[in-house]
């Protein structure tokens, strides 16, 4: 089971659906699936659920999935560690899309999404560069490894823009 993960901005949830969709149908091939994976960070109580989805053309998917789980990490900064620790939602799910797609002209993407109880809460994505269509798989781990740091980082500021002014005039000050 997969599910798309978007930004909480309507025109932009509405944008990324729409994305990911006419890639799917671009490609010429469904987006393959695979089962979930629990993911824990070290230090945390939350368990999240992983899963890859995608199609590297040419490509088995477990090769994609490989790379993924592989690349897939918790965050790294204080700051949004932090973020991720104050989150009170529960059930988090963290959903990888990859999609390469075959010809010289089309490129393809590496999108990653964080969402609770069906809301989407941070997301990001990133095309891949020109040189993807000639390498394997195992290329793309930088790919998701910035992606998912950028979900981290959104993270981050989408809970300073919902903190009220109180929570952040007290931030400030200690």
């Amino acid at each position: 089971m997969t599910e798309e993960r978007e930004c909480k901005r309507f025109g932009v949830t509405l944008l990324f659906s729409a994305f990911v969709l006419s890639s799917a149908l671009l490609a010429g091939t469904p987006l393959a699936a695979a089962q979930d994976y629990k993911m824990t960070c070290p230090n945390e109580h939350k368990t999240m659920r992983l899963s890859v989805s995608g199609n590297y053309h040419g490509y088995p998917f477990s090769e994609v999935e490989k790379v993924a789980l592989q690349s897939v990490a918790c965050p790294d900064d204080p700051a949004s560690r932090k973020a991720l620790r104050e989150l009170a939602a529960q059930n988090l799910e963290v959903n990888v899309t990859i999609q390469r797609y075959g010809g010289q002209t089309l490129r393809g993407f590496v999108a990653v999404t964080l969402r609770s109880g069906g809301v989407t809460i941070s997301s990001s994505s990133s095309s891949l560069s020109q040189f993807a269509n000639s390498l394997p798989p195992s290329s793309l781990s930088d790919n998701i490894y910035t992606t998912i740091q950028r979900v981290w980082d959104n993270l981050e500021y989408v809970q300073e823009q919902n903190s009220t002014p109180t929570q952040k005039a007290l931030g400030h000050v200690s």
